[in-house]
């Protein structure tokens, strides 16, 4: 499984911020189908041995609780200022 693409929350098309991100395309074989944050949240909670990569990366992604409680996800490792995540077309 790989994320392919980002689609972003209603005026934030040009952030770089993972916390604005509405859902997430994954691309399994030939196929694609975004997929909300709060279930691949879920989804990568209860699978931790299940590692989505980022296309053109070694990062996968990672589920993350914000200290006010909202989830989100990035992608680990991330070794710039932008998460690597965020270098994804957007939709």
């Amino acid at each position: 499984m790989v994320a392919v693409k980002l689609l972003m929350k209603d005026n934030t098309l040009h952030s770089n911020n993972p916390k604005d991100i509405k859902g997430i395309g994954i691309a399994v074989n030939k196929s694609s189908n975004i997929y909300a944050v709060e279930d691949l949240y879920n989804y990568l909670k209860e699978n931790p041995d299940i590692k989505i990569l980022v296309k053109n990366t070694d990062s996968y992604l990672i589920p993350v609780r914000a200290t006010n409680g909202e989830v989100y996800i990035r992608s680990f490792p991330n070794k710039k200022m932008i998460d690597s995540l965020m270098n994804l077309p957007r939709i």
